[in-house]
This record gives structure tokens, sequence and C-alpha cells, in this order.
């Protein structure tokens, strides 16, 4: 009888084909080219002159891993980690917090690099090559989305045993079953796709006539000092720290990170509770022991089972804020970058936003006053530099 996690996998599989060998659902024909995820897939080589296939394992898979899931053989050796594109949580963007980021987006992160961490550019590869990486990463991060919505499909109506991890009701994650295919290709899989076909819809819109003037002005620049430093408004400083030299001491975890923190944690607790019962046996009567020994008997199997996935996971590592010193600025080369950056926060991270996050919204702050803290942050930047 397969587990839960089998058959996740199997249907997985059926729908994405492997990250080897991937296959396009009818759903996303209007959204993912199979002939360019079949250049950045595979392994390395060269079938004609000039055009290289495996782009992905020969430019990615060393930090993002071979299924997008960020842990790559390189990724315990950087900082922040490599992004993990099966949650589709993307940093920098030009849509709005929630949406995904277009395909313009993910083409000008692998061209121009994060400035500051592993994340290299790739400018010098040419424009198809480029395109094929995005339809791949687009790819996992679609195909990731459609596991982590069946993981909790399965988490919250199936049932399992506890020490052997199997299925143990009649309810099945089948392909063969109907309701399996309708659940997958009319519910979950249009709802993903509708999310990353509405980005380029989506996308912050920028009013340059409130930008002011570039350099800023003496008086811009006073003011957004005074909204970054403003605990009651935008309150950067509680990160940022004074004039945004950091030093602030913020414990706080990105969503990838505080994952981690928060399974260890809920690990520790089973194991001081494993304690807690283990001497309560110690003074019960033989004759009533059965219970116990068989409450202990599923908490040690549940916390052999999270100490065995645990020893997988990247140790979380505390999200640090960013000193805003010259070169600090990431996936930031104009200043409506920048704006869509204070706008909208950094998705995944402690950094809100202030600004609207959906069409017709309203933020803590106005547009005017987030030019501002444009203006005051370029200040401390040193401008923006393509």
């Amino acid at each position: 009888m397969p587990t839960h996690a089998q058959q996740v996998s199997n249907v997985l599989h059926e729908v994405f084909g492997s990250p080897s060998e991937p296959r396009v659902p009818d759903q996303l024909a209007d959204l993912l080219d199979l002939s360019q995820l079949q250049q950045a897939a595979g392994r390395v080589a060269s079938n004609r002159p000039g055009h290289t296939l495996g782009l992905y394992r020969r430019h990615c898979a060393v930090c993002h891993g071979l299924s997008g899931d960020g842990r790559g053989p390189a990724a315990l050796y950087e900082s922040p980690y490599p992004r993990d594109y099966r949650a589709g949580v993307f940093k920098f963007k030009s849509t709005y917090r929630g949406v995904p980021p277009t395909d313009a987006d993910l083409a000008a992160t692998l061209r121009f690099g994060l400035p500051g961490t592993a994340m290299p550019s790739f400018e010098l590869l040419p424009p198809e090559e480029i395109g094929a990486l995005v339809q791949y990463i687009k790819y996992l991060a679609i195909r990731g989305e459609l596991e982590r919505s069946l993981v909790r499909h399965v988490g919250e109506e199936f049932d399992f045993d506890p020490v052997t991890g199997e299925a143990s009701d009649e309810t099945r994650l089948d392909w063969s079953e109907e309701e399996t295919r309708e659940l997958v290709l009319d519910e979950v899989l249009p709802r993903i796709a509708r999310r990353w076909r509405d980005a380029p819809d989506s996308i912050v819109p920028v009013d340059e006539s409130l930008a002011g003037a570039d350099p800023p002005s003496a008086a811009e620049v006073e003011a957004g000092r005074q909204l970054f430093h403003d605990a009651r408004r935008a309150n950067c400083v509680k990160c940022h720290g004074q004039n945004g030299a950091g030093g602030v001491n913020v414990v706080d975890f990105s969503d990838w990170d505080k994952r981690t923190h928060e399974f260890i944690a809920q690990t520790d607790r089973l194991a001081a509770s494993r304690e807690t019962l283990t001497s309560r046996m110690a003074g019960t009567a033989p004759a009533r022991r059965g219970l116990l020994e068989k409450q202990l008997a599923e908490l040690n199997a549940e916390i052999g089972h999270r100490e065995q996935f645990q020893d997988a996971l990247l140790p979380p590592r505390v999200a640090d804020p960013r000193r805003l010193a010259p070169g600090a600025l990431r996936g930031v080369r104009s200043r409506a970058d920048l704006f869509r950056i204070i706008s909208q926060g950094v998705a995944g991270t402690p950094m809100p936003a202030v600004g609207a996050t959906d069409p017709g919204g309203v933020g803590a702050l106005t547009d005017e006053e987030i030019w501002r803290l444009v203006a005051y942050v370029q200040s401390l930047t040193g401008g923006i530099h393509d």
C-alpha cells in the first residue's frame, strides 16, 4: 500500500513528468513551452552547434537543486539560501505582493543577478537560453505549487498510520480514480495556472509624476527621512536602524526558514513530551501501562520520522534586514523598481508592504510618501545604477 507521499509523487509525475523529462498538461499549454523546457531540462549536452541542452543543470541546479527545492549541493554555504521555487514565491518582481512574477521579472533576475548574494548575472547568455530558463523556473514553481496543494489535501482529508506512514483508510489519491483527476485538472491546477496567467495584468502601477527630482532634492530626502524614522508611519528604522545603518537585533525568519524553525521547535516539544510520558510510566502500575506504552510507541515513531526528515533540512537562518549602504540594493535597476519594493515589501520575508497590495486597495502610505522614502533610500545607497 503506497504512502501518501508516494501517492502525491505518482500524481505529480502523471501531470508534469519529472524535472528531467517535463510534461506540459493541456491546461498550461499557453503558459509553458515544451520545447524550451526540453532545452533547459536533463543532462548538459548539445545536439547541434551553438545549441546547449540541460541549461538548468549547467547554470542553476548546484544551488537551487534538481527539483527547484533550493537544496543544491552549494546551498548550505550560501546566505541567503537559494530560492525554493516550489512555493511559487519570489522576492523581486513588478507585481502585487501575492501575485507571481512575470516572465520579464524572472528574466531580469537572471540577467542582472542579485548583488551581495550567490546569485550571479547571466547577462552573457543568449536571449533564447534566458527564455528557456525562465520557462523552466515557471515549470518548477507551478509543479511545486501543485505538489504542496496535494500534500495539504491529503493531510486534511486522509488518515494515515502514524507509525508506518501508510494510508489507513479507503480513500486514495490515485490517478486512475476520476475523483483524483477532477481534483487536480478541474480544481487545483486551474487555480494555480490562473495566478500565473494573470500576473502581467497585476503589475503595480508607478506614477512617475510623483517621483520628484532625480537626484532627489534636499527637501524630498528630508521628508523621506522623517517617514523612515516615524514609528507611527513607515517605521523602517525598526529593522533597518537609524539612518539605515542596521545593527538592530531583529530575530525573525523568511517564510522558508520560519517553516524549518517551527518544525524543529515542534520536534523539540514532542521530545519533551516523551520525557514527561516516560516519567509517568515509571510511577504507573504494570497493569495500567498498556495505554501509555502505546502512546510512547506512537510518539517515538513520530519523533523518529521527524528527525529523519529534519536531517535533510538546511539550518534556519535569521533574516538580516538590509543595511542601506552603497551597493546594498537588490533587484533594483530603476527608481520604479525601488518604489515597487518599498510599496509591496519583499514576498516571503519580514519586509512588509506599505502600499496597496491589490488594485484599488489602500496602503499604509500614499504613493507620494513612498516616493519620498525612495528619495531617502537613494541618498543612503548612493543612487541607482544599471
